[in-house]
């Protein structure tokens, strides 16, 4: 079984940023993640993870797939999700 930690306590409020123009926003959207990031860093998203925001945002790579080792963690998701929620209580 894989231990792992507590996720982060989420905040009672969050702030909404509103952007002037599209321009405005296009510019300040690569501060930091976005909302097309989210799924990748929960780790729900089948096409990406954590560690390809992380080279993209912070290391300005793209991702390059390697098909081996995509079937390989495709066949592994199930495992993961299931010590997930042993350890933690969530589905």
């Amino acid at each position: 079984m894989i231990a792992i930690a507590q996720g982060p306590t989420l905040p009672a409020a969050v702030d909404v940023i509103v952007y002037p123009t599209e321009e405005a926003w296009r510019e300040a959207r690569g501060d930091g993640p976005g909302s097309s990031d989210a799924a990748a860093i929960l780790g729900a998203s089948t096409k990406r993870g954590r560690w390809d925001v992380y080279a993209e945002r912070v290391l300005g790579r793209r991702n390059t797939i390697n098909a081996k080792l995509a079937r390989r963690g495709h066949r592994e998701e199930a495992r993961i999700l299931e010590d997930y929620a042993e350890a933690t209580g969530h589905s």
